[in-house]
């Protein structure tokens, strides 16, 4: 069995191959039959970035507390409300948010032995694009909010050639991105909420920080230049967060049922 053969040299000996056996069938238990990871175009997210050119991993989890347990713990009303989680496929197919729940339960309930094989993956993947000479990048909150750096440090060590990157709405975590608190490797954008005061947008992109906002133009498919007074980037063009320009909004389009949001999650630019 060639468990770790994929995993990069500073990761190899992390974890045994019995380790990973186990893990595995642990995963079983709580219903996990298939992978943890969502790989490249099997998430729009991620489809926005060339597959020839990058490999594209992310963990697609439970978002807020739809698995019984709270991944988002700063979710607003008008982010559950419209979160992208429940768009796209996951609108038709109930094998899709019901994978997404057995895999949130088992992070829950037996954090060790997912950890475990959400490692092993993470290794093998990056073997996959090694030998295609590729990068690899990763978001490890797709549709959660979790403290990954917290959680699992050794991770970001462990895959140092790997780029992760997610969205959080907790300012403080924030704030410890900014002040260079975080894995050299990991990078955050701030996500606007209902109730963000201008004096804390300036303050986040003063300091060379990004913060996402989706816009909403009437019937337009467009996004403002600027906004609050900032340059806007246009977002949607690829899901590579850490290559955004600093002191930037991040305009994202509203897609879903988020178009017809009316709890201020979703902006009308124009209106300042």
């Amino acid at each position: 069995m060639r468990e770790v053969d994929f995993a990069p040299r500073s990761a190899v000996g992390r974890f045994s191959v019995e380790q990973v056996r186990r893990a595995r069938r642990k995963a079983r238990e709580y219903g996990v039959n298939g992978s943890l990871l969502t790989i490249g175009d099997d998430n729009p997210k991620f489809g926005k970035t060339d597959s020839e050119s990058a490999h594209i991993i992310g963990l697609s989890l439970a978002q807020a507390k739809t698995s019984g347990f709270q991944v988002c713990q700063h979710a607003t009303a008008g982010c559950m409300r419209h979160c992208v989680g429940k768009q796209g496929l996951a609108r038709v197919f109930q094998s899709i948010p019901k994978a997404r729940k057995r895999k949130t339960r088992f992070f829950f309930k037996d954090q060790e032995s997912f950890l475990i094989l959400l490692w092993y993956e993470i290794a093998r993947e990056y073997g996959k694009a090694y030998e295609l000479g590729i990068p690899v990048f990763c978001r490890l909150n797709v549709f959660s909010d979790l403290d990954w750096p917290k959680i699992a440090p050794w991770l970001f060590s462990d895959f140092p050639d790997i780029r992760f990157y997610d969205y959080t709405k907790d300012k403080f975590r924030y704030i410890r991105f900014q002040h260079g608190r975080f894995p050299d490797n990991y990078h955050l954008t701030r996500s606007y909420t209902e109730n963000m005061a201008k004096r804390t947008i300036d303050r986040i992109l003063g300091n060379g920080g990004t913060v996402a906002v989706a816009f909403r133009n009437g019937n337009k498919r467009e996004i403002p230049e600027t906004w609050k007074g900032w340059p806007v980037y246009d977002g949607d063009s690829d899901d590579r967060r850490f290559l955004d320009p600093g002191a930037h909004i991040i305009g994202l389009r509203a897609k879903g049922d988020s178009v017809n949001d009316e709890t201020g999650f979703v902006v009308d630019w124009g209106v300042e």
